[in-house]
């Protein structure tokens, strides 16, 4: 497993591997480049460039000038950079731009176990104890017989949800390259729930599921609390949750909050080169997404 410098937090960090990235070149019709250290993204359909999403921690001008001439010189449509913090001489660009936020709440895990538990919602807490007072067992070691039976549950779920499902083949490349790591909770001989947590340069949740009929044992709640246990133990200093809805009254966000992590920003500047075909294209996106389920970009 190859890391791609990445000095400081960035909530996408699992595309700072070079194996994610060959992994995702492989299954899907995307190009990927490492431009300053920093993944970078070329979406296509056919031969027709459809956008470049490039991840940058700390946005420079120099950094802002190589994405840009790079975008250019690819004749996509638009450029998003997802970033850290507010770069003010984006402005100067002579292009169309939109700016908007993603979010994610981070648990530190350099407090005792006792701390973290402490600063879960009271809720929370009581759903793990009764998950413990259940004898269920979570457990991390994994072959492609237990992958499908969790496979199989998040197909459930994703279809329950309607999520957008990720590609099995990929999900199953990362967790055989040591990418990913499979926590799964067990009723006996019986599979009910199961997440997948990203081990790069920090754990984030990723991907979870469970079975509906057991919602009642709250294995969620409790796979979540073996993690922060297993990355503590691990030497991690935080735990990414995987992601957070800036709107009201989103489910998963709201099961994330009550872990008591601290909500971070990311901001997103979305640079428009050709606005009529850059409306075609998100159209487009949309269709895949809320109409077919489908990843687009």
């Amino acid at each position: 497993m190859t890391l791609i410098q990445c000095p400081e937090y960035h909530e996408e960090d699992l595309w700072y591997n070079t194996d994610v990235l060959q992994a995702v070149s492989l299954q899907r019709n995307i190009e990927t480049e490492v431009l300053d250290s920093y993944p970078v993204f070329l979406y296509r359909w056919k031969s027709f460039p459809l956008k470049i999403k490039a991840h940058i921690p700390w946005l420079n001008h120099l950094s802002l000038v190589k994405i840009v001439s790079f975008a250019r010189e690819k004749k996509v449509p638009s450029l998003e950079i997802i970033t850290n913090q507010r770069y003010k001489n984006i402005e100067v660009l002579p292009f169309r731009m939109r700016e908007f936020r993603s979010a994610t709440f981070l648990i530190d895990l350099t407090q005792s176990q006792e701390e973290i538990f402490a600063g879960f919602t009271s809720g929370r807490r009581n759903h793990i104890k009764k998950a413990m007072k259940e004898n269920l067992s979570v457990r991390t070691e994994w072959d492609e017989n237990i992958f499908n039976q969790w496979w199989n549950i998040y197909r459930e779920t994703v279809q329950r949800q309607g999520f957008v499902s990720q590609n099995h083949e990929f999900v199953l490349t990362l967790l055989r390259k040591g990418i990913c790591k499979l926590f799964t909770a067990w009723l006996g001989k019986e599979m009910i729930s199961g997440s997948l947590v990203v081990c790069n340069n920090y754990p984030m949740w990723w991907l979870g599921a469970s079975l509906r009929q057991y919602s009642q044992l709250n294995a969620p709640s409790l796979i979540q609390w073996k993690v922060i246990e297993w990355a503590g133990k691990e030497g991690y200093n935080f735990y990414d949750m995987g992601g957070a809805s800036l709107a009201s009254n989103h489910g998963p966000t709201n099961f994330k909050k009550t872990f008591g992590g601290e909500l971070v920003k990311n901001i997103h500047y979305e640079v428009i080169f050709s606005p009529f075909w850059n409306k075609i294209v998100n159209t487009i996106r949309d269709v895949y997404y809320k109409k077919l389920k489908k990843s687009a970009y």
